[in-house]
């Protein structure tokens, strides 16, 4: 069969994500028109969908978080319908599960849990909430390699976000934590167990790097001793808080709920559409609600703002979300569960300086220095600034620990 035409010039880099994409791009070019077409029929939704013309691969993100995720491309095209050309594309998602020697599924970093989600069906179970981004199909390459072709979100609404959008999203969130959906197993194979807990290492809040920051001569007028003991104190509520979160209620849960990996409701599109579902399991309540706001408190500086005006309506919706889906628990649990996430969060404004001592950042650089906004240099600075604007939940935090405890 003749191969289909394609956009040399729209090429991705020869590296990306750490690998060179050149047998990758190599192998997508001797994809038949059969198989590119059904790609297109699938995205189109309609069976009588023909390819027309060239198609085209564009990269899509930085490095992402998980290394068993090598690339993230666009293939896009048009093709033929009953009422004339349209545009097709697909999310490629390529995934090397060899990456990563770990299939323990106390930890997030899975691929095989998103593909079991993708192909289960679940989606069609969602009725107003976080639905999974539609999943076209999956090639097993004879590399080893896995291609996930997904639905398009490239050109949904994304950031940034205002405080309603938080509360939409914790509002879905709730109606997706509050109902175990009707397709999949409680003891699917395919599900992580506690994600939402296990991504946290509480080592990085140990004394001893806070002692090392507060001696570090370049840092001695920045975290000074009354920032010591904050951190430290910060540190033993987060402790104290794993120790109850663990012990919570557990749901359906996405896993990693932060708005980079949400598309809210635009259109005739009436629910919330999530990708990125490595980390889908069953977690403590309220993880996937704290996540939406705690998330949004370790990126760019604009973020935060809206982020933690908008707290208390989010969690009101959040509540609201899974009693509509018939949850009957009680609030004040699944509160104690929407802190978690965001006094981890929110942590990294008192340990990035720890953490720079340590060298840790430094590593990193280029990806810190993109998700915050700021250079190495000013980030300390930048961040116990932002500490202002976060310490007040820590202490709404320790009351509502105080009065779960006191409860129970």
């Amino acid at each position: 069969m003749a191969r289909p035409a394609r956009g040399d010039d729209d090429d991705p880099p020869r590296v990306y994500f750490g690998l060179d994409v050149t047998e990758l791009l190599s192998q997508l070019r001797s994809l038949i028109s059969d198989e590119i077409e059904l790609i297109a029929i699938r995205s189109l939704q309609d069976q009588g969908a023909r390819l027309a013309g060239a198609w085209t691969v564009e990269k899509l993100g930085d490095a992402h978080s998980d290394p068993r995720t090598e690339a993230i491309l666009k293939i896009s095209g048009s093709a033929r319908v009953a009422v004339g050309v349209q545009p097709w594309s697909s999310i490629l998602k390529v995934v090397n599960s060899a990456a990563v020697n770990n299939q323990d599924r106390t930890t997030h970093l899975t691929t095989d849990s998103e593909l079991g989600l993708l192909q289960s069906g679940v989606h069609a179970d969602i009725k107003g909430g976080i639905r999974p981004v539609r999943c076209f199909g999956v090639d097993d390459r004879e590399d080893g390699r896995q291609w996930i072709w997904q639905e398009d979100m490239s050109r949904a609404r994304g950031l940034p976000w205002f405080e309603g959008d938080y509360a939409q999203a914790t509002l879905d969130a709730g109606r997706l934590n509050g109902a175990w959906p009707d397709r999949v197993a409680r003891d699917a194979p395919w599900l992580n167990t506690n994600s939402g807990i296990a991504r946290w290492n509480l080592k990085l809040y140990a004394g001893p790097l806070i002692d090392a920051a507060a001696s570090h001569p370049r840092f001695a007028s920045t975290f000074t001793p009354r920032i010591a003991g904050e951190a430290k104190g910060a540190a033993t509520l987060i402790r104290a808080y794993e120790k109850v979160v663990a012990d919570l209620p557990k749901c359906f849960s996405h896993g990693d709920c932060h708005s980079r990996n949400l598309f809210l409701p635009e259109g005739r599109r009436t629910e919330t559409v999530a990708i990125d579902w490595a980390a889908v399991g069953t977690d403590s309540i309220g993880i996937d609600g704290g996540t939406v706001i705690g998330s949004s408190l370790a990126w760019y500086d604009g973020e935060v703002g809206a982020a933690i005006n908008a707290t208390d309506d989010a969690l009101n919706n959040y509540l609201r979300g899974m009693r509509e889906v018939g949850w009957e628990g009680d609030d004040l649990t699944a509160t104690v569960g929407f802190y978690w996430p965001i006094l981890n969060y929110g942590a990294f404004s008192l340990f990035i300086i720890p953490w720079i001592t340590q060298g840790w950042i430094l590593e990193e650089r280029e990806f810190i220095e993109s998700r915050f906004g700021h250079t190495i240099e000013d980030l300390p600075q930048k961040m116990l600034e932002r500490w202002n604007l976060v310490r007040p939940m820590f202490d709404d935090a320790r009351k509502l620990l105080r009065g779960y405890q006191s409860a129970k």
